[in-house]
């Protein structure tokens, strides 16, 4: 479906044209439940800012995937995503172990 809206005169359009009079408030308040998503990934409010040094390739890759925009975001996935499935792969090994202890304790009574 086209779209109705009249793009040329939205862009041509100044602040003191729009008519804001049916329009909230836009306070604090206004904006506390609000989330912050970047290409469907939700952005968490509390982010700290910090410097790194990657490798240039690597940024050039995130950069490419993410199309240009959410990059760093993108790189915090994938860094939640590393300790999760690190965190995951230590559980399954401590449960194995347990298993196998329980094994060979019964399989020595």
């Amino acid at each position: 479906m086209k779209s109705q809206t009249d793009w040329k005169r939205v862009r041509a359009a100044q602040d003191k044209d729009i008519d804001f009079s049916d329009s909230p408030e836009l306070t604090s308040d206004f904006f506390q439940d609000a989330t912050l998503s970047v290409n469907g990934v939700e952005v968490p409010r509390k982010k700290k800012r910090i410097t790194i040094m990657l490798d240039p390739k690597l940024i050039d890759r995130f950069k490419h995937d993410a199309k240009g925009r959410g990059y760093q975001t993108m790189i915090g996935e994938v860094l939640k995503e590393h300790f999760r499935q690190r965190d995951l792969l230590s559980r399954i090994r401590q449960v194995v172990r347990e298993e196998v202890t329980t094994l060979s304790h019964a399989h020595h009574r």
